[in-house]
């Protein structure tokens, strides 16, 4: 009887090695293209975003270009 639960003891300890095992390796071979595919989408969408502020940036500067310059005018007629 001590040997069967012995032998149950190691068998369990063994199964859940090899699952980790396991499991770290499907990880490694399967796992890995997936995070490369969604860290290249982050990298595409951080891009456009950057892109996005920068036509942003530079409608908000011409708007103040122009509020200058019809702020201007409008004195000069005075």
């Amino acid at each position: 009887m001590q040997i069967d639960t012995v032998s149950a003891v190691i068998g369990a300890v063994v199964a859940s090695a090899l699952w980790i095992i396991f499991n770290r390796l499907y990880y490694s071979i399967f796992g890995g293209k997936e995070v490369r595919r969604l860290k290249k989408e982050n990298r595409e969408m951080k891009k456009a975003l950057d892109e996005k502020d920068k036509y942003i940036r530079k409608s908000l500067e011409e708007l103040k270009n122009e509020a200058r310059q019809q702020s201007g005018s409008k004195e000069e007629n005075k």
